[in-house]
């Protein structure tokens, strides 16, 4: 019986993520021919031969793994195979349709997704520079997994570098960039994960600086932002014009509720704390088994929070002189939740050293709830300080029964803690409060109409000759 060689169906490429051909596997039969010899050829590329034995069932298959990166799922191939047992001469040499289908276990990326990069929220000018935000967004087909880049196309520095996610549409959290002012930017975004995905680039002109001396000439410094006073300003003023001060808006008076945003303050400065305690008690053997029911603590905590909120809602709606709270009262309720937090931590960290990743971080929260409290609503220095030592105060009171009775080993580090929170609130509400009144920046979401002021009587004349 003549030798004769046939390719089999099965004969197909495997493809990685990015839809590149890693292996490929060639089967087929042979009759009369105990081992046969095979290459594949494409785009002027030939594979090396490899030889493999015909089994008894006779049929013989081989995977090359040395595919080029060139070779294409869906072009077509060239495949020959010969008998090599030396005893028979038959060839297959015919061109093939290459399939292709992923890896084993491989899930395929989608191709590149759609990328929009856009800009909001510039900021006042500070030092010679304004901040905004940078928002990215990739939307696609769901499936794979991609992974992506922001870079400043300006500097040629990278901003953003994202872990692998997968999902048909993507919000990447803000990225806060200062520029200098009167500057322009360009920023871009690129899908990393797909083969030659282009990227996405969005141009930012920073508004420059108003000049002092003009309307809307006042330029803010970091120094005055931290301690809201304001240095005297050289302006053009005419013979006519009122002096500054005169015209700065009045802090608006909170009425019959203003102590609420302190008392809600306080509260939720310890619900916190006692939260990272809990939390602490449940996870660090250092601690001790906590009580059954512990939880009920830090969540009654929380529980009297709302009800506070509710309270106040209430007393705004239906009572007299009883603003209801603004956006800098949430902000300063913020600040004072997030100090709790941070004197919670602190103490425990002490007590247990695995929570000290916890107290950087509660540490980079309030420092940020702060400056938005500080920026955005401009408080006095004395109010600043004040207001800290009430919710580092309510913190420290909070969580001392808990640290004396249950776990005493901790009692000295509550004490150091308090005794320097007290020591340096103490010490800088003396200082800011004992200044005189300071002219403060107004605040963007203080009132901005100039109160009226009572024109000046003009000379009289002198009598005419």
């Amino acid at each position: 019986m003549a030798c004769s060689i046939a390719l089999d169906p099965a004969t197909k490429g495997f493809t990685d993520q990015n839809g590149l051909i890693q292996q490929l596997f060639v089967q087929g039969t042979a009759t009369n021919c105990g081992q046969v010899r095979l290459t594949v050829t494409s785009g002027g590329i030939q594979l090396p031969w490899a030889i493999v034995t015909v089994s008894a069932l006779n049929t013989w298959f081989h995977t090359f793994t040395n595919v080029p990166p060139t070779w294409a799922c869906g072009a077509q191939v060239q495949i020959r195979v010969e008998c090599a047992d030396g005893v028979e001469q038959c060839v297959y040499d015919e061109p093939y349709d290459l399939l292709c289908e992923p890896l084993p276990g491989m899930t395929p990326l989608p191709g590149c997704p759609s990328t929009d990069l856009s800009w909001e929220q510039m900021g006042e000018c500070i030092d010679g520079s304004r901040s905004f935000s940078l928002i990215g967004k990739i939307s696609g087909p769901a499936g794979g997994n991609h992974t992506f880049e922001i870079k400043d196309d300006t500097t040629n520095a990278l901003l953003y570098t994202s872990l692998p996610v997968a999902a048909p549409f993507i919000t990447i959290p803000p990225i806060q960039v200062t520029r200098p002012a009167g500057t322009t930017q360009v920023f871009s975004i690129q899908v990393t994960s797909g083969p030659n995905c282009q990227p996405h680039t969005t141009t930012v002109k920073v508004p420059p600086c108003p000049p002092t001396g003009q309307p809307g000439g006042v330029v803010v410094t970091s120094q005055e932002m931290l301690t809201g006073v304001l240095q005297p300003l050289e302006t053009a003023q005419g013979p006519f014009d009122e002096p500054l001060h005169d015209v700065l808006p009045k802090v608006e008076e909170k009425g019959k509720c203003g102590p609420l945003t302190r008392i809600v303050g306080m509260l939720a400065s310890i619900a916190i704390a006692l939260f990272f305690l809990v939390f602490a008690w449940q996870t660090c053997p250092q601690m001790g088994a906590p009580p059954p029911g512990i939880w009920l603590v830090p969540a009654g905590a929380a529980v009297v929070v709302g009800v506070a909120i509710g309270i106040w809602y209430l007393m705004c709606a239906f009572g007299q002189d009883c603003p209801c709270p603004t956006r800098c009262d949430w902000l300063q309720i913020a600040a004072m939740g997030a100090l709790g937090g941070l004197v919670g931590s602190v103490t425990i960290s002490f007590c247990c050293p695995q929570f000290a990743a916890a107290a950087l971080g509660t540490a980079t929260a309030f420092a940020a709830a702060a400056w938005l409290w500080i920026r955005n609503c401009n408080p006095e220095l004395c109010t600043r300080w004040e207001e800290m030592l009430w919710a580092s105060a309510a913190a420290s009171v909070a969580l001392t029964p808990f640290l004396f009775t249950s776990i005493g080993h901790c009692v000295k580090y509550l004490s150091t803690v308090t005794a320097t929170s007290f020591v340096v609130g103490v010490l800088g509400l003396t200082v800011a409060c004992s200044k005189d009144e300071p002219r403060r920046h107004p605040g963007p979401f203080d009132d901005q109409t100039p109160q009226p002021t009572e024109p000046k009587p003009k000379p009289d004349s002198p009598p005419r000759e």
